[in-house]
């Protein structure tokens, strides 16, 4: 039997396929991500996605929705990177981190275009408050939702680990 070309392309995406299913790719806040004193960023992520009833703050969702946005792109993005690592153009090991870099960006960006529901005059006035005492935060943001100190989204992260 002859070895065509086609059929070397179509084994060398095979595999580069099999060995993305020994990779899982997370994005979000890891235990290094913290406030000043101490507070895990990712709790207060979760707080901010779901909401929190008992403390009056409403669902900001930016991690589900950026989800369920983007999950076309990323399939095709997915797509385009296992066909360039099978072509040799780039390493295998290379798709799962350019997947989950992508991914934090489109989380990112959804974060930053958040502005409703709108924060409460009470979260404004205590911003308001910590920028006059010398606390961090941008005058620019104080009624922004999500981003007041830039933690947050500067400390979203990702990670991919192989099996």
């Amino acid at each position: 039997m002859k070895v065509t070309r086609k059929a070397g392309k179509i084994e060398a995406l095979r595999q580069t396929v099999k060995g993305l299913d020994a990779t899982q790719g997370r994005v979000g806040w890891f235990p290094s991500a913290v406030y000043e004193k101490g507070q895990p960023v990712a709790g207060v992520a979760y707080v901010q996605e779901f909401g929190s009833p008992s403390r009056g703050i409403p669902p900001r969702s930016f991690m589900r929705t950026t989800a369920e946005d983007k999950r076309p792109d990323w399939a095709d993005t997915v797509g385009k990177l296992t066909r360039a690592a099978a072509q040799g153009k780039i390493a295998p090991a290379n798709v799962m981190p350019a997947l989950c870099l992508a991914a934090e960006g489109h989380i990112r960006e959804t974060i930053t275009k958040i502005v409703a529901p709108p924060l409460k005059a009470a979260t404004i006035a205590a911003r308001k408050r910590r920028l006059a005492d010398g606390g961090a935060g941008a005058k620019s943001s104080i009624a922004k939702p999500l981003v007041d100190t830039g933690i947050m989204l500067n400390t979203l992260t990702s990670e991919v680990e192989t099996k």
